[in-house]
């Protein structure tokens, strides 16, 4: 994050003269009114306003620059977002990481003690998304036995990676039909993420920095894409235009053709450290390092950087960018790139957004949420 200078402490000038002394207290008195006077409070959390947006030649030997944001933003007021329905998980489970489909949202319910890592409790959630009651508790090998998991939704299954080692770095995959783990497939080291594009899954593997593709109809590993050497391993991956896209810290991006399972870097930069998310043939991609959420569109080169500091995750619901942070959920209008909304939460475990709808996985509650835009 872009950190601001301070300046150098100043002594206080001590003065000898009464009058001037009472001046200096009416002065700042006078402020402090000004400050406090009725309507001068924000409604919502503040967001920063306007974002800069510029167009990008094809890449060469150097990397397309990108307007610098500025040094002082403008704040503005957000209206608020709301929760229009709340799930709580029995068993005293926390959700995590839900995915939408097949008229369902799918949420793995584990708990969250760090000191209770190995629960047989845990398993995955389907929530309908008409009634919003959980109809099914599909037990998954390896749930419980690590921090986290992630799910996915595309080719008619469910797919769950659990990203601890001890899950022994398997991919599930789930037949909605039956409500039940049908196969289980290696993959790399540490699977930190996966999505479904081109009839094939695509589990991006965090410790090996390869990506295997799955045949979703033999459930087999047919290649195993290596990717380029980057300043930190990339810990999402999504899909745009044909091409898988990941983010690669201080150097851009990293796309992968599927036609040829080849990997390569398309210099940004500024770019890219954070979650990365595909909508309306942009990558949105956030950056912790200048404190901006990237929208990068591949056909016309063209470049906007919108100030948000706090990105965990990214999803669309269909009309609107939606940013998780670490206490707030923010709304982006692509048609200004600028904030469209807000709404605070207790910290979150997962994001998904699908159907016109978003869900978050809220931690303090244990509950599902369902959200909507201002």
């Amino acid at each position: 994050m872009v950190q601001r200078g301070h300046e150098p402490d100043r002594p206080w000038r001590r003065y000898r003269v009464a009058g001037l002394a009472v001046g200096l207290v009416l002065v700042l008195a006078g402020a402090v009114l000004a400050v406090l006077r009725p309507g001068s409070h924000a409604a919502a959390p503040a967001a920063s306003a306007a974002p800069t947006t510029t167009s990008q030649p094809a890449p060469t030997t150097s990397p397309p620059r990108t307007a610098a944001p500025p040094a002082t933003r403008p704040r503005l007021r957000a209206p608020l977002g709301r929760v229009v329905a709340r799930i709580p998980m029995p068993d005293g489970l926390t959700p995590m990481v839900p995915a939408v489909g097949g008229g369902s949202v799918w949420v793995v319910a584990m708990n969250a003690d760090v000191s209770a890592m190995v629960d047989p409790r845990s398993y995955l959630a389907r929530v309908d998304l008409a009634t919003k009651r959980i109809t099914a508790r599909i037990p998954v090998p390896g749930l419980g036995l690590g921090a986290g998991a992630v799910t996915a939704f595309g080719a008619g299954s469910v797919w769950v990676v659990d990203s601890d080692a001890t899950s022994h770095d398997v991919v599930s995959k789930v037949d909605p039909g039956r409500n039940r783990v049908v196969d289980r497939i290696k993959v790399g080291t540490e699977p930190a993420d996966v999505t479904v594009a081109g009839g094939a899954v695509w589990v991006l593997n965090s410790v090996d920095e390869t990506v295997s593709r799955i045949d979703p109809d033999s459930d087999e590993v047919v290649t195993t894409v290596h990717l380029p050497d980057v300043a930190a391993p990339p810990e999402s991956i999504t899909s745009s235009g044909g091409a898988l896209w990941l983010p690669a810290t201080d150097l851009g991006l990293v796309r992968i053709d599927p036609a040829t399972n080849q990997s390569s870097i398309i210099p940004l930069r500024g770019c890219c450290s954070g979650p990365i998310m595909a909508d309306g043939g942009a990558i949105w991609a956030a950056d912790s390092s200048t404190a901006t959420l990237l929208r990068f569109q591949p056909v016309s080169r063209r470049i906007a950087r919108i100030p948000l500091s706090d990105v965990v995750d990214l999803v669309t619901d269909g009309d609107q960018v939606v940013a998780l942070g670490h206490a707030q959920v923010t709304w982006i209008d692509p048609s200004t790139n600028r904030l469209a909304g807000v709404l605070p939460i207790s910290g979150s475990y997962g994001i998904a957004g699908g159907a016109g709808t978003v869900w978050v996985a809220e931690l303090e509650s244990k509950s599902l949420m369902r959200l909507a835009a201002p």
